[in-house]
């Protein structure tokens, strides 16, 4: 998926879609280019980015780009070429990612990474989500920012064959219902990518993923 936005008002959701086994030269699953103007254009919800590769950021490539991830799933993408990137997400060039209730995993060479150009300001935020091996896994380069919340788990979520969370699995009920975060106001949807109810049992927090 390539998607570039110009100077409007008009955002982009892209919601209870499973993006696997592609292949590019870079971002394997989506690339977002120049999608910054007015501020965060392109949210993802119920989103699975699951077993794509590219020779640079095999799962999301956020350049001059700014979008939200919630309760989504980014797992078992590789990276060939680029050998510091994050398979999962990498922004730079002014990119920005805001990450609630999902699971970023299995990555390679690291699960997020971000930064890496001289002159430009780039950040991740990551909150309420798995990332086994947390920080560790997330490479910083120059200029870039990492804000890492204590409400992330950094240890492996317990997958079912199809990337759902077992009933044992630690992210089960360990999301946020809603929350503002740097002035952005989110609210984790009601139905998962299965059409499930969310959060279940009604009251109790959301799972995450």
């Amino acid at each position: 998926i390539f998607m570039m936005h110009t100077s409007t008002n008009i955002n982009s959701k892209i919601m209870n879609t499973r993006i696997q086994s592609n292949n590019a030269d870079e971002g394997g699953a989506v690339s977002l280019w120049q999608n910054s103007w007015g501020g965060h254009k392109v949210e993802f919800e119920n989103v699975m980015i699951i077993g794509n590769t590219a020779s640079f950021a095999s799962g999301i490539r956020a350049m001059d780009s700014k979008f939200s991830l919630i309760n989504s799933t980014i797992v078992e993408n590789h990276t060939t070429q680029g050998l510091n990137d994050g398979g999962g997400i990498h922004a730079s060039n002014w990119g920005t990612a805001r990450i609630v209730n999902s699971i970023i995993h299995d990555n390679h060479p690291y699960n997020l990474s971000v930064g890496g150009v001289d002159g430009n300001y780039d950040s991740l935020l990551v909150s309420s989500s798995i990332v086994e091996h947390g920080a560790d896994s997330i490479q910083v380069f120059q200029n870039g920012f990492l804000d890492w919340q204590n409400t992330n788990l950094n240890i492996a979520p317990d997958f079912d064959e199809n990337f759902g969370l077992l009933n044992y699995s630690v992210g089960i009920g360990e999301g946020s219902q809603s929350g503002t975060l740097y002035g952005w106001s989110y609210t984790a949807p009601d139905i998962d990518i299965n059409g499930g109810p969310r959060p279940n049992p009604a009251g109790s927090n959301p799972d995450i993923g």
